[in-house]
């Protein structure tokens, strides 16, 4: 309900979050069912909530979170006039020419209006984080850091990917530490964490690391095992 608030960008990592969370269907559906029941009190304060909870629910089907044939389910446990009109909604944007396509841009894409320059800014603020965090160790003030510089959710590979490699040049380093933390408390999920990986395994052979890390693949080869 709190994301119904938030800045589109926002709405669209939570879009991400529902399909990258691995929850089962029947909890997914439980959870609209609870937010069609309270539609008509959230109303007073989400004028939108009929706009916003339809795209949530139909980009839920088009992502196969659930399916079509959920709406009926969900329609029978509906019992207020604005929770019908919401579904309605979703089954309209579901079936509308081209769906799939309307629903992942209707929020924007999860980097929607972000500059070269932004991007830029944000690498330079995850290692300011990384750094911070070697010297403190402090875990709650580096999740804090990521919520600060609004540190998009599908942006999270990058930390992994700046921690492996501020890990490869500093052999002492917390690092390691701090990706057990994310793994252990799931602030950076499975996906998130193995696309980390993935970006370093790809930019292990450029030269701005090795000139830096020579042992670099080696380096990453072990962390691997």
């Amino acid at each position: 309900m709190m994301a119904l608030d938030w800045r589109n960008r926002d709405k669209e990592m939570v879009s991400h979050l529902l399909t990258n969370a691995h929850m089962p269907s029947d909890d997914i559906i439980k959870g609209f069912y609870l937010l069609l029941d309270l539609a008509p009190d959230a109303a007073v304060d989400h004028p939108y909530i009929l706009r916003d909870l339809s795209q949530f629910i139909a980009r839920a089907v088009v992502d196969e979170i659930i399916t079509p044939a959920h709406f009926e389910e969900i329609e029978m446990r509906s019992s207020y006039k604005l929770g019908k009109s919401i579904l309605e909604l979703s089954l309209a944007r579901y079936r509308a020419t081209n769906s799939g396509q309307m629903m992942v841009k209707y929020w924007g894409a999860c980097n929607s209006g972000w500059t070269e320059l932004d991007i830029k800014d944000m690498k330079d603020n995850i290692m300011r984080l990384l750094k911070d965090y070697d010297m403190s160790g402090d875990f709650d003030e580096a999740c804090r850091c990521m919520i600060n510089i609004e540190l998009p959710f599908c942006f999270y590979h990058e930390v992994v990917k700046k921690a492996i490699i501020y890990m490869m040049g500093n052999p002492h380093t917390r690092m390691w530490i701090l990706l057990e933390k994310f793994v252990y408390t799931g602030v950076v999920d499975d996906t998130q964490m193995a696309k980390g990986f993935k970006r370093v395994e790809e930019s292990i052979d450029d030269y701005s690391i090795l000139i830096s890390i020579p042992q670099a693949n080696l380096m990453y080869r072990k962390y691997l095992n």
